[in-house]
Formats: structure tokens, C-alpha cells, sequence
């Protein structure tokens, strides 16, 4: 994942972009942080549970600088 953040910022010329993913509610949320160090993020999105956990989504929005 951090190669692809990198050919973003390379193919975009150092301009800002938002970046949104979606991830289950089972995941380790410091390899978000991991991942997206050189990133901001700016707001994830837990919609209430109605699957068994692991089978929710959660949403996450960073600001790729």
C-alpha cells in the first residue's frame, strides 16, 4: 500500500487528493495508521453493526499531501 500512495503523489505532482477506503470492522487500525503515516486523516465512519463482527464496514478518509 505505501508504493501505491507513493505513485499517487507522484502522478498527481505533489497536489492534494482526498483518499477514501473502506475496511471491515475486524481490522487493525494502527496498520491504518501505519500505513498512511504521511497522510492526514480527517474522519472514519463506523454505520451501525447489523452483520456479525468482521462483516461491517467502517469508512476512512485521509488527505494525501
Amino acid at each position: 500500500m505505501p508504493r501505491i500512495l507513493d505513485d499517487i503523489r507522484r502522478s498527481r505532482a505533489g497536489a492534494p487528493c482526498l483518499i477514501a477506503i473502506k475496511t471491515n470492522d475486524h481490522i487493525a487500525h494502527d496498520s491504518l495508521e501505519r500505513t498512511f503515516t504521511r497522510a492526514t486523516h480527517l474522519r472514519s465512519v463506523t454505520p451501525a453493526p447489523t452483520l456479525p463482527h468482521g462483516a461491517n464496514m467502517d469508512f476512512h478518509l485521509y488527505r494525501l499531501d
